[in-house]
């Protein structure tokens, strides 16, 4: 893995010291949230999603694309060992009570005796780490999260919901490490059958400091401190070109022509 090149991927100014402390991987995931787009075009695209870091480094980092929790987040882990950080690669579970806890990949990062969960893989989330640090609230832009215990190895991370006005699950999370091989029956899952929610609908969606932005199939979601705004999305041509302006995704002409094919079928079925 070419560090350098992964920090460019990110926008961080080659010029900042990255190195192991909290200023920087908070830098990092920020960064990453900001750049790299949560997105599931391959699985609609029928390619197999590759697992082995010279894969992800090539789709995610050369070929400037995104990915799903699973991609994103070993990958990032990655880069976060190549530095220097100590890391763990956690699973969690984020529907009840059919859940698995291979749903969700997260990752757990020790420094200097203290713990924080890394996540760039989890949609509307938090924008910089969290302190595993239990009931306590903790903000950034994105909201106010804690994380609660369950018993001693099972634990939740809660975001406040102004709707509830109450904090609500996002998902349950193990302290155990897992590695790639024990989310393999998952992937599979989420990517191959049709009643999985990444199978049901293409998004992509990418956040912004003050809110996020969403591709998800006819309409492109944005909200903005708080301010939500939909717009339809007419055409094909029209995703393709939202695609690529807003998220900076280039497919090769093929995979235009399927994604292309996918929007239509999709939008006769509604």
């Amino acid at each position: 893995m070419e560090i350098q090149s992964y920090l460019e991927r990110i926008n961080i100014d080659l010029n900042i010291n990255i190195d192991v402390n909290f200023n920087s991987l908070k830098l990092i995931q920020k960064q990453h949230l900001l750049t790299v787009p949560f997105e599931n075009l391959d699985i609609h695209l029928n390619n197999n999603i590759k697992t082995d870091v010279q894969s992800l480094y090539r789709k995610i980092v050369i070929e400037k694309r995104g990915g799903i929790c699973y991609e994103l987040n070993w990958l990032l882990s990655y880069l976060l060992k190549s530095i220097g950080f100590s890391v763990k690669v956690l699973g969690g579970k984020v529907i009840e009570p059919k859940g698995s806890y291979f749903d969700h990949m997260l990752i757990l990062v020790n420094l200097n005796e203290k713990k924080y969960i890394v996540d760039v893989g989890f949609g509307d989330n938090f924008l910089e780490p969290l302190e595993f640090e239990l009931d306590i609230v903790q903000k950034d832009n994105k909201g106010l999260f804690k994380i609660v215990s369950i018993d001693k190895t099972h634990f939740e991370l809660m975001k406040y919901s102004q709707e509830l006005n109450n904090f609500k699950r996002e998902y349950i999370f193990k302290t155990k490490e897992m590695q790639m091989n024990n989310f393999k029956d998952r992937i599979n899952y989420f990517t191959h059958n049709d009643e999985s929610i990444f199978k049901k609908n293409i998004f992509c969606s990418l956040e912004k400091e003050d809110g996020r932005i969403s591709l998800k199939h006819d309409k492109l979601i944005s909200t903005n401190m708080k301010v939500k705004s939909i717009e339809k999305i007419n055409s094909s041509n029209e995703y393709i070109i939202y695609l690529n302006d807003k998220f900076k995704i280039q497919l090769d002409p093929c995979e235009y022509k399927k994604i292309k094919k996918i929007w239509k079928k999709k939008s006769s079925e509604n």
